[in-house]
């Protein structure tokens, strides 16, 4: 007797859109159907014969292989219905990796035209730092002559106040000393005569009609 038909088995193989069986369900489901019919032929014959028993044992089986062709059809339903989805979810990735790989030149484009334009800058802006050392150092030439200057200055200020004695001079103090009074002497003596020059000049002023 033939052997009820089985179910197409389900196998993980390595790319998505082979994951279907290889022989369609469909074909598959045909010839269940076939093999049903060659069995109904021999129950036939067998109930010719006048073989109660075998003409029961064939309806069991009739029945039996109904049911399994009822349970194969719900299953090739969901194969082809598996094979749709992993269809649609290899073009979808397809589309995704065909998209990565345009991005990917897009920004391989844009990093080169960065890379470009930063070295064009680092060129270009090489005269000018070295300028801005130049003008930097020149700026701190400046200022450690104003700074000296005015340190200079204020030495001066502090030995002239006596503050502080000046060694390299061969004055004393008495002599910075009596320097100052003279030097005060001769500004109070200017400073007399200009006053007595203005109040000639108003007396001068007051005589005459």
């Amino acid at each position: 007797d033939p052997r009820p038909c089985r179910a197409p088995s389900r196998t993980s193989p390595s790319r998505p859109s082979s994951l279907a069986p290889s022989i369609p369900p469909s074909v598959l489901l045909g010839r269940c159907f076939a093999q049903t019919s060659e069995r109904a032929q021999l129950n036939a014959s067998w109930r010719t014969a006048g073989r109660e028993d075998l003409a029961r044992a064939a309806l069991e089986r009739k029945t039996a292989a109904q049911a399994q062709l009822r349970g194969l059809d719900e299953q090739v339903q969901g194969l082809e219905a598996q094979q749709q989805k992993l269809v649609a979810s290899e073009r979808q990735l397809s589309a995704k990796i065909e998209a990565f790989r345009s991005e990917k030149e897009v920004i391989k484009a844009n990093y080169s035209a960065a890379e470009a334009q930063v070295r064009i800058g680092e060129a270009a802006t090489g005269i000018g730092e070295q300028m801005a050392d130049t003008g930097l150092a020149i700026q701190r030439a400046r200022d450690k002559t104003e700074e000296m200057q005015a340190r200079a200055g204020a030495m001066d200020e502090l030995i002239a106040s006596g503050t502080l004695e000046d060694f390299t001079s061969d004055k004393t103090q008495l002599d910075r000393e009596l320097e100052q009074i003279s030097s005060q002497s001769q500004v109070d003596t200017e400073l007399a005569r200009l006053k007595g020059e203005l109040g000639a000049g108003a007396e001068r002023k007051e005589i005459e009609p």
